[in-house]
């Protein structure tokens, strides 16, 4: 559906020019109604807006005396084509009354609309309900759009019926929606969406409804709406009392924009740079009645061939001729430009090309990094992109654009494109735990697509690969114990032309294994608190901790002691209790730089004191 060069509804011509005056000419903050009492808050967006007093009616109200409710203040009405039953089957009802209110409203003045209640529950459902009103309107002149009511039926107090049984999501009920709506414009008429402020904004995408530049019709029985969407007509109660309605009435105001024009064309847009002339598809309206080519108009398109601002102009002819001409313009833009592709990339930096285009000014590349932001803007076709992160993706687009006139035109974005940055250098290597055996590494992750770690080999005297890795740690294991070790990582990442990038290498770290735990073979008092442990010698370390305790685990009452020497194995303990269980246990140590790397601890002995 193509939004028009309109704000709200067609109704100049309409109501502008009726015989009386609009209730009030220019809409204040707050009005009363000829309906009912009490006073009504209008939006200050509608504070320049003419605004008028209507009803909507259908056979509930039976017989109505146009005359009357035109005297009594009546501007306009919303009148029922008919309705679909809220059973299973779906039943259509016309309204018995529609052909005798809308011929009568007429006669008395009033300008009139209409509107069929919907139970669709199916893009299926719209169609047909579409067709159906169609076939009962098509013979009538309206000055006001065709809407679609859609609600939830109710019965005691509660929601009931096909539509509310569905439980359609907010896509299904919109779709619904723009279904009806695009058959109603297509046929020649303005479609309009009437429904509550909770329907609107908890049933359907209203976002979507804007984008289609559909009128709303808002249902909310306040003093003053807090409904934070557009909309151009606003029913405000159900209980108004109007001479010559019988019984209680709906009642609405709708406003109107004083620059609103009577003759309007759709919007066609911009199109793309051909060399050849270009004449869009539109639409010409007359109020909300769409006009056809040869027989109620003739257009002439000029300077509709170079890039720039094309010019259409609308001539009404036979039955519009009084309108004269209605002039519009659209814009020629250049082509779209050819999806970039990456030459080349370097830790911090992306090479870019795309292929050169015809009768432009430059191009604009765009590089997405929390949102689109311009890169380049020039004649050239190749842009070198510095000061990224290392190891990271990037996305691009491109466009054309031409100076005219002193106005830049541009032409779409190209496709987007991925490029990556080289892998950056390796940070934060470290060994977080070690055994007898093995290493665990870790470093700072990167954007790459795997890891090299590299071992030094004192043979050698040279890294050499270790392994690869995808993740930033990994265990090094098949080690020598007790044995000092040197490792270094950089990353690999794979650009987009199919090279692997090489990250320089993290500095190195150092690190040692543990020596191999030791057994502890014997635990003897042979004198008064007194308690000598015997364990096996380890080669290569550089002394043994011993540590006994009243404690099985080692909790409390703790006391330790170092033998120096690898020579060693037994140590005499002085304990502070006599005819006491101690237990004991061994561990080496190998002193590296100020520090000590120890073994894990040996078996746990005990014996009694004497």
């Amino acid at each position: 559906m193509k939004s028009k060069f309109k704000i709200v509804l067609s109704l100049v011509l309409a109501l502008m020019l009726a015989v009386q005056a609009p209730l009030v000419a220019l809409a204040t903050t707050k009005s009363s109604s000829p309906f009912i009492s009490g006073t009504y808050t209008h939006q200050t967006k509608f504070d320049k807006f003419k605004r008028y007093d209507g009803v909507d009616v259908s056979s509930y109200q039976e017989d109505i005396n146009w005359k009357k409710a035109k005297a009594d203040g009546v501007d306009f009405a919303m009148i029922r084509v008919g309705c679909r039953g809220y059973a299973n089957s779906g039943t259509f009802i016309d309204d018995k009354y529609f052909v005798q209110n809308i011929t009568n409203a007429k006669k008395a003045g009033v300008k009139v609309g209409a509107y069929f209640y919907s139970q669709a529950i199916s893009v299926a459902d719209a169609k047909k309900e579409a067709n159906h009103v169609l076939n009962l309107i098509s013979k009538y002149e309206f000055d006001l759009p065709i809407a679609y009511d859609i609600e939830y039926a109710e019965k005691n107090g509660s929601f009931v019926g096909r539509l509310y049984n569905a439980h359609l999501s907010k896509s299904e009920q919109t779709k619904i929606a723009l279904t009806f709506c695009d058959m109603i414009e297509e046929a020649g008429f303005q479609p309009m969406i009437y429904a509550s402020k909770s329907f609107l904004e908890d049933k359907m995408n209203y976002s979507t409804l804007k984008e289609e530049g559909i009128d709303i019709w808002l249902a909310h029985y306040v003093s003053n709406t807090g409904y934070k969407g557009d909309y151009s007509m606003w029913q405000y109660t159900s209980k108004g009392k109007v001479a010559g309605i019988p019984g209680k009435v709906d009642c609405n105001f709708i406003y109107v924009d004083p620059n609103e024009k009577d003759f309007t064309v759709s919007d066609v847009g911009s199109h793309s740079y051909t060399g050849k002339e270009i004449e869009p598809e539109m639409s010409v309206y007359y109020k909300t009645k769409k006009l056809k080519e040869s027989r109620d108009y003739t257009i002439k398109y000029s300077d509709n061939t170079e890039i720039g601002k094309a010019k259409i102009t609308v001539t009404g002819i036979n039955n519009y001729a009084s309108f004269n001409t209605l002039t519009a313009h659209f814009e020629i833009v250049p082509k779209k430009a050819a999806k970039p592709t990456a030459q080349s990339a370097t830790v911090n930096s992306i090479k870019l090309t795309w292929d050169k285009s015809n009768n432009i000014s430059g191009y604009n590349l765009q590089y997405y990094s929390n949102g689109w932001k311009n890169a380049y803007t020039g004649a050239s076709n190749t842009y070198t992109l510095k000061k990224l992160l290392g190891g990271t993706d990037y996305k691009f687009r491109v466009r054309t654009y031409k100076n005219v006139s002193g106005k830049t035109y541009y032409g779409s974005f190209s496709s987007q494109m991925s490029a990556s940055t080289a892998a950056g250098k390796v940070t934060g290597l470290k060994a977080s735990s070690t055994t007898p055996n093995s290493v665990k590494l870790s470093w700072a992750k990167q954007n790459a697509d795997y890891y090299r770690i590299y071992i030094y080999s004192a043979k050698t005297k040279k890294y050499t690969k270790y392994a690869d890795v995808k993740s930033n740690s990994a265990t090094v294991s098949k080690l020598a114990s007790n044995t000092t070790y040197y490792f270094k990582v950089r990353a690999y990442k794979t650009i987009p032309n199919g090279s692997i990038t090489v990250g320089d290498c993290s500095s190195s770290i150092k690190t040692y294994t543990r020596p191999n735990t030791i057994k502890a073979t014997t635990a003897k008092s042979k004198a008064k608190k007194k308690i000598t442990a015997y364990w096996k010698k380890a080669p290569g370390i550089s002394g043994y901790q011993v540590m006994w305790s009243t404690s099985k685990n080692f909790s409390s009452n703790v006391k330790p002691v170092y033998v120096k020497g690898a020579g060693s194995a037994k140590t005499t303990i002085k304990t502070a209790q006599s005819k006491k269980k101690y237990y004991v246990r061994v561990r080496a140590y190998k002193e590296r730089g100020n520090a000590k790397v120890y073994s894990y601890w040996s078996n746990t002995l005990f014996a009694k004191v004497k």
